[in-house]
C-alpha cells in the first residue's frame, strides 16, 4: 500500500484502485471501496473487486452502510 501510495507516476485513481487491491487482498475479501460521507449519506469514490452492486456513485444513509453497523456490533479497534 505504501508503495503505490508514493509512487509518483501513478494517478490518483491508479493509486486508490491499488490500495483497495492490496487491502481487500490482505483481509481475503471479495470487494473494496473507499467512501465519503457527507451529511449523512455515505457516498462510494471507487471499488475494487466484486463489489456485488457497490459500484462509484452508488450512496446510502450513513446509518444503513457496512461501516457504521461495524462499528455498533464490534466497536472500533
Amino acid at each position: 500500500m505504501t508503495t503505490a501510495a508514493g509512487d509518483a507516476t501513478l494517478s490518483s485513481s491508479e493509486k486508490v484502485r491499488r490500495i483497495l487491491k492490496a487491502g481487500r487482498e490482505r483481509l481475503g475479501v471479495s470487494f473494496g471501496f473507499l467512501s465519503e460521507v457527507d451529511d449523512g449519506t455515505c457516498t462510494v469514490v471507487a471499488a475494487d473487486g466484486d463489489p456485488d452492486g457497490v459500484t462509484p456513485g452508488t450512496s446510502a444513509p450513513l446509518e444503513s452502510t457496512f461501516c457504521r453497523q461495524t462499528v455498533r456490533t464490534r466497536g472500533v479497534r
